[in-house]
């Protein structure tokens, strides 16, 4: 295992569950999650209106840093 190197965790975004500006309805271990995540996965941005995408965006930044985000 000496190739294998630890990433850090990945958490997947539902954003369709994102209701309200800086509002996640998941427990609020999700929150910690987000803060300790390395990389972001947007999940289900075809669901949602792009301008909720960016604004979850913005608002992740804002709030929990900058990470890599993939939408998905």
């Amino acid at each position: 295992m000496r190739r294998v190197r630890f990433g850090g965790p990945v958490e997947v975004v539902d954003v369709g569950a994102w209701d309200e500006i800086g509002s996640y309805d998941e427990p609020p271990v999700a929150s910690d999650h987000l803060k300790v995540a390395s990389l972001l996965v947007l999940d289900k941005v075809d669901r949602v209106d792009p301008d909720r995408v960016a604004l979850l965006e913005r608002v992740t930044h804002e709030s929990m840093g900058e990470k890599p985000m993939v939408p998905a």
